[in-house]
Parts: C-alpha cells; sequence; structure tokens
C-alpha cells in the first residue's frame, strides 16, 4: 500500500497541484476576468438572510434506500428542518417510481409526528449526475442551494452553518470538510492518508470535491449557468471555475473571495473504498481529473453547452411530506 501510495504522488500532483499553479499564474495576469465579470453584480449585491430557504439537491440513481437515508439524517440534525426543502433529482424512471411510492407510503408514517416539518419534491432528470443536478436546481425554491450525494450524510446543524458561512462577503461558495462513514468496521488500508489529502485538496488548493456537500447561492450558481454537461468531474469542474473567480478577484481586484472550507464534516459511505480499494478509486478519480485538463483549459465558454440542457423540461412531483 505504501508502494501504492508513492506511486500515486506524481499523479496527484498532476491533476490537483499543477491545474491550481496554472490557475494562479493566468489569474495573475487577468485571464479570468470575463468569467469573473459575468458574476460580478452578484458578488456586489448578493445576501444570503440568517433565515433563507436551503434546497438541498440529492441526485439518485438506483440509491433509493441511500438517498431516503441521507434526507431522513439532514432533516434530523438539522438546526431548522421547518426552513429546508428536499429535491430529489431521480436519473432513471426506476428510481423515480420507487420514491413516489416510498414517500406515498410513508406519508403518514411515525416520521411525521414532529414539528420540524420539510418538504420533499421528485423530479425525473436525464441520465447523468450534472442533469440531475441541474434539474434539481432549476426546481428548487431556496436561495440556498446544497448539492447532497446520495451516499453522503451531513453534520450536525448543517443548514445554520451553511448559511452563516454564505453570510460572509468573502465567501463565494462554500462545502464542509469530508470524512468517511465506516460503519463500525475498520477502515480500508490507505484510508487515513486519502483522507489527508482531500483536507489539504480542499483547505489550501480551494478544490473540494462534490462528496463534501457544496453549497453556494442560487443566483451565483446560474451565473455560471449551473453544472456543466460532463460525464464525470462536474463538481470539479463547477468549483475550478469558483475558483479562478476568487484567484481573479484577490489578485487583481485586491478583493479577497474564497471557497469556504467547514470545519463540521460530511460522511461519505465507505462501500467504494472497501470494494475496490483505497489505491485503485484514488487511481481512477486522478485519471478522471486529468482527462478533464482539455474541457477545463479550452478557450470557448465554459457553460455555454449546459444551455440545451437547461431548455430541456424535467417531470416534477410537488411536494410531498415524508
Amino acid at each position: 500500500m505504501v508502494l501504492s501510495s508513492i506511486l500515486l504522488l506524481p499523479l496527484n500532483v498532476l491533476s490537483i497541484l499543477v491545474p491550481f499553479v496554472l490557475d494562479v499564474f493566468l489569474a495573475s495576469v487577468g485571464c479570468y476576468k470575463n468569467l469573473a465579470d459575468k458574476m460580478k453584480t452578484d458578488l456586489d449585491s448578493s445576501i444570503v438572510e440568517a433565515d433563507s430557504l436551503i434546497s438541498v439537491i440529492v441526485p439518485a440513481y438506483r440509491e433509493v434506500d441511500s438517498a431516503v437515508r441521507a434526507i431522513r439524517h439532514a432533516r434530523a440534525v438539522a438546526d431548522d428542518a421547518s426552513n429546508i426543502e428536499f429535491v430529489v433529482a431521480a436519473a432513471d424512471d426506476e428510481t423515480f417510481d420507487k420514491l413516489v411510492i416510498h414517500y406515498n407510503k410513508n406519508d403518514n408514517n411515525n416520521d411525521n409526528n414532529n414539528n420540524n416539518m420539510s418538504s420533499v419534491s421528485l423530479v425525473k432528470s436525464q441520465c447523468g449526475r450534472s442533469a440531475a443536478l441541474n434539474a434539481g436546481a432549476r426546481n428548487a425554491r431556496g436561495e440556498v442551494l446544497l448539492f447532497l450525494h446520495a451516499d453522503c450524510l451531513l453534520p450536525s446543524r448543517w443548514d445554520m452553518e451553511a448559511r452563516r458561512s454564505l453570510r460572509k462577503r468573502s465567501t463565494i461558495a462554500g462545502a464542509f470538510s469530508f470524512d468517511v462513514d465506516c460503519e463500525g468496521l475498520d477502515p480500508p488500508t490507505g484510508l487515513e492518508g486519502m483522507k489527508e489529502m482531500a483536507r489539504i485538496r480542499s483547505k489550501y488548493l480551494q478544490l473540494p470535491y462534490g462528496d463534501q456537500a457544496l453549497f453556494i447561492s442560487r443566483c451565483r450558481f446560474w451565473s455560471l449557468r449551473g453544472f456543466p454537461d460532463m460525464p464525470l468531474m462536474e463538481d470539479y469542474a463547477l468549483v475550478t471555475s469558483l475558483r479562478r473567480i476568487c484567484l481573479h478577484e484577490t489578485l487583481r481586484c485586491w478583493n479577497p473571495m474564497r471557497i469556504d472550507i467547514l470545519q463540521a464534516k460530511t460522511k461519505c459511505s465507505v462501500r467504494r473504498w472497501r470494494s475496490k480499494g483505497v489505491a485503485t478509486v484514488t487511481l481512477v478519480n486522478q485519471v478522471a481529473c486529468c482527462a478533464s485538463f482539455h474541457s477545463l483549459y479550452a478557450p470557448q465558454d465554459r457553460g455555454d453547452h449546459v444551455l440545451l440542457l437547461l431548455d430541456q423540461p424535467s417531470h416534477v412531483v410537488r411536494p410531498v411530506l415524508w
């Protein structure tokens, strides 16, 4: 395992550190001015109130049980669950039908016997996680959008933490720190090293991934036209755009901006690393990062191709109380 980690180190440097250094250089010479100008009005005027509605968007593809568990947990540990809505975006008919059956069947179960009620909306989207995330965001009502993977659990009082973070003028978006839910079992070999790499990547290189529950104001999200239409690494591409804006504002305009990485941790299911191995999963992630270099550094405007996606209708069921 130590040998695997050593062999993966150059790939980690190539896929994470090199883009950061390149972005710093390009931002310092003004290459990201057009990207920052798209969001300039929002940077100056967007305000998240202390009681702003949060829309939690959960993409689901054959993960009904995981999505239901993530929503139940998020509601249970929220500071004020009455000011939250959940939008589950199902990327296939089978998942959508099972979710409809589940929430209709459980509409009057014992979980409804509390005062912290929040609605669950079901959205049918096209295949692909980026399509599901954008479909959920289009049908969300909240001023704050939080993107939660179905296999991740939010920390205690996450809603208060997210609002507090976005109320800072220096925060363009935010995410939680990364952790893994080992479900009471011994962690796979190499997991602690991978978690430390995730901490460094997020905190110092401003590159949180989607399994850290990214959150952002609605208008800032749509000023970037949502997630790009990519088969993989849509979160990496969006966060890279946000990081470029932060670098431009900090280096060129003396207006420090950052992606706020909170100390509270999301817990991601250990199943990927346990079934495939930490080294294999890390290798796949880094290869995917390297493969996305062309789309990240191509001269065309990132996001133009998302316009086709945004014009396509989705089928919505609103709202279903659990």
